[in-house]
């Protein structure tokens, strides 16, 4: 049995592909390669400094930065499936990216998702 392979988009615009079969997952989080395409360039900056600021302190600052990335609409689409998560929480760093579904919408993401 292969691993998925997933397409992400955000405000309709493929931004790469994400291959678990080049990854690690550790329950939630689903990890794998990251395959840009070269719409991904116009907000790559935007992801580094989510990162960034995630690994200094996930709390307001972080939720500002992951609101500006969700706010045009940002969701995986698994190929082969066709299978859509708009609920989704991830994290790019060069060739890697890893995700973690949204299931039940907490309180903290329903304050990101309706900044």
């Amino acid at each position: 049995m292969s691993l998925p392979v997933f397409r992400l988009y955000r405000g309709g615009v493929l931004l790469g592909t994400i291959d678990l079969a080049g990854g690690a997952s550790d329950f939630p989080w689903s990890g794998g390669t990251f395959l840009s395409e070269p719409e991904f360039e116009s907000v790559r900056g935007l992801f580094t400094e989510e990162l960034a600021q995630f690994e200094r302190d996930p709390g307001e600052p972080w939720e500002r930065l992951y609101a500006e990335i969700v706010r045009p609409g940002l969701w995986l689409e698994q190929v082969g499936s066709g299978v859509t998560h708009h609920q989704v929480l991830i994290h790019i760093d060069g060739d890697r990216a890893w995700f973690r579904i949204i299931v039940e919408p907490g309180e903290a993401w329903r304050r990101i998702a309706l900044r």
